[in-house]
């Protein structure tokens, strides 16, 4: 929490969390994402509904309740949650809050409380820091009475907060006089906010800025990986170096583990090797406005901090790496803890690839997603033999790699280079670099009247009839917009909308048309405005693809795709065409289009009469399946009978 209203935050990371374990995104918030709007509590809710029907339990741990303000709203979004058993029956919650009247008031009428002041707790801090004073070398030179008086004091004040007591022993150690130390422990700050000032009251000077910067690159790094993938002391304290150039080449300076143990403290965890905050609140409080005052404004961080002075450290790093075009991917994963080129190269990756909530200079993403450049062709050709998934964290990464591997892999490496950077930042959905790129370096007519020749090595449109696998490595020859238009399925139709609304006069429509429609699918059955499909039809694409083995129409029946279907019968399509017999039909094995070839000479209605005997990629469980095949068949079914009538 953050002294924020964390009611509908609170659902979309609950959502978010729910949906990345399943690999799924609710139809619903597709929808709303496509057309722009934010969803409510109400859709938020739906949607967790929906999501749960794919688990068995789910449990949710929520601390501090009383830092949402106001609290009445996350309050009453867990009421519904915890009463209404049939939607959300699955989910196991366990929430904490400091005592407050209102938040107990409801709490107790949906749950079972349990004190966390009480006797067992104040036994196991007393004991905590029995061992912490004991166990400390700083402490042990300290006189046995003073130690005795610690252990009183902190054990008495923390009133069940561990986190309290934890950051008291910080404070206490740096201290160098008892009578300091009395007053300390005579005096304690009462909440976290003060005792969080106090530390770093007595940061020393020359510390503060390694302090600083760990705090931040932890938070950049926590950014990136979304918390899955550890940072080692040391990879942070080579970072600092990239930042202070001055620190690494002062002699004084001591780069180990212990420097950050000794002037971070309590701040940070440590693991081994590996460092991370401590506790939520250290982020929660250096970004709120309590934070800007004092000795801590020198740490603050801006509550929306994009972190770009150090996204480009990482970059310039990465775009410098000296790539090992021999190494393995294990090579990389194993230099995460302790190589900085590759620690940056990972994570450059990773920021471009998955990752919208950091800021990095558009010149040096496009730079580093140049195939044409040392540092990520090396790296490419490396990955090629690359076999087994990557372990829990670089999942994402690992997936990423290996779409863009199969895209360059077949290009023709003379096109021009600002042409295939565009395609890089397409596959990987970064319109807002593709944007800059079209603004900034590439001359329009060049870009997209260029042709490409490309072997997929993605499954473009997979479908089985009769236990026969359709071929998954099809060939395209066309322009950019006939390739991303082709690789929709696989990539999504916001890169093909962003072309539609840049490339205008220098593409076939109606090829892109063609192309599109296996891979177009909307999961409510409703098309929207934005859609490529509407977006083609109005720059004048023809519904009926004249001239071409097979109709967008059967193509979007094969597909039981209910809502192409509508809008191409809208369009004008012909509900009795079965494709032009005069033409030469795509080679099944070759062609991008192969899959389709069988579609020639069969009328819309006969393709729908063989449905149940034909699974096509991304059509669901069989109930869902045949519910579409119903509404295919009505659509079609009233056009025919229009086109009969008139």
């Amino acid at each position: 929490m953050h002294n924020q209203d964390e009611a509908i935050p609170f659902l979309r990371w609950l959502l978010c969390q729910l949906s990345r374990q399943v690999r799924r995104v609710p139809g619903n918030v597709q929808i709303l994402f496509n057309q722009g709007v934010q969803p409510g509590r109400a859709d938020l809710l739906q949607d967790l509904e929906s999501v749960l029907q794919l688990f068995d339990k789910v449990f949710v741990v929520v601390d501090a309740l009383d830092e949402s303000q106001p609290s009445e709203n996350l309050l009453a979004i867990l009421q519904i949650i915890a009463n209404d058993y049939v939607r959300f029956g699955k989910i196991k919650l366990l929430a904490t809050s400091r005592e407050y009247v209102g938040i107990e008031r409801v709490m107790t009428r949906i749950s079972t409380p349990l004190s966390m002041s009480n006797s067992f707790v104040a036994e196991d801090i007393r004991r905590y820091v029995a061992a912490r004073v004991q166990s400390s070398t700083v402490f042990q030179r300290w006189p046995e009475e003073l130690r005795t008086e610690i252990e009183e004091a902190l054990s008495s004040g923390a009133s069940g907060m561990f986190r309290w007591a934890v950051c008291q022993l910080d404070i206490l150690r740096r201290l160098r006089h008892q009578t300091r130390v009395r007053e300390a422990i005579r005096n304690p700050p009462e909440t976290l906010d003060e005792t969080y000032e106090r530390i770093y009251s007595y940061i020393r000077r020359e510390d503060r800025e390694l302090v600083r910067h760990c705090l931040r690159w932890i938070m950049l790094h926590n950014t990136i990986w979304a918390s899955e993938v550890n940072i080692s002391a040391t990879i942070l304290l080579r970072t600092y170096k990239q930042c202070f150039p001055e620190a690494a080449i002062t002699e004084a300076f001591i780069s180990d583990l212990e420097i950050i143990k000794d002037s971070c403290g309590c701040l940070l965890s440590y693991d081994a090797d590996n460092v991370t905050l401590a506790h939520y609140t250290v982020r929660e409080f250096l970004e709120s406005e309590r934070a800007r005052l004092g000795h801590s404004a020198f740490f603050a961080i801006e509550a929306n901090d994009t972190f770009e002075d150090l996204a480009t450290i990482m970059f310039e790093t990465a775009l410098q790496a000296d790539i090992d075009e021999s190494a393995d991917d294990q090579y990389y994963l194993d230099g995460m803890k302790d190589d900085i080129a590759r620690y940056c190269m990972l994570s450059s990756l990773q920021a471009v690839y998955n990752v919208r909530d950091i800021n990095v200079r558009p010149d040096l993403a496009i730079d580093f997603m140049d195939p044409s450049k040392t540092h990520l062709r090396r790296f490419l050709n490396s990955m090629m033999s690359c076999s087994i998934p990557w372990p829990n964290g670089f999942s994402l990464l690992w997936q990423s790699i290996q779409s863009l591997i199969d895209l360059n892999l077949e290009l023709d490496p003379n096109i021009d280079p600002n042409l295939f950077i565009l395609i890089n930042l397409l596959w990987v959905n970064r319109l807002d670099l593709a944007a800059e790129l079209l603004l900034h370096r590439v001359t329009l007519q060049e870009i997209w009247t260029e042709s490409l020749s490309a072997v997929l090595l993605f499954p473009v449109w997979n479908w089985s009839s009769n236990n026969e696998i359709m071929p998954r490595s099809p060939r395209i020859s066309g322009n950019i917009v006939d390739l991303i238009a082709v690789s929709s399925g696989e990539i999504g139709s916001e890169a093909l909308s962003f072309l539609l609304d840049h490339a205008r006069d220098f593409f076939d429509p109606t090829k892109a048309l063609l192309y599109y429609m296996g891979g177009h699918q909307h999961h409510s059955n409703t098309c929207i405005d934005d859609c490529p499909l509407r977006k083609l039809l109005r720059m004048g694409a023809d519904p009926n693809s004249r001239g071409s083995p097979c109709t967008p129409l059967q193509i979007a029946i094969l597909g039981r795709d209910v809502s192409g279907i509508q809008v191409l019968l809208e369009a004008g399509a012909d509900p009795l065409s079965s494709g032009d017999a005069g033409v030469a039909n795509w080679p099944p094995a070759e062609h991008v289009m192969g899959p389709f070839a069988v579609l020639r000479g069969q009328m819309p209605l006969e393709i729908i009469d063989c449905l149940d005997r034909i699974s096509f990629t991304g059509n669901g469980d069989p109930e869902e399946q045949d519910e579409l095949e119903e509404q295919a068949n009505s659509l079609l079914q009233a056009a025919v009978d229009l086109r009969n009538n008139s």
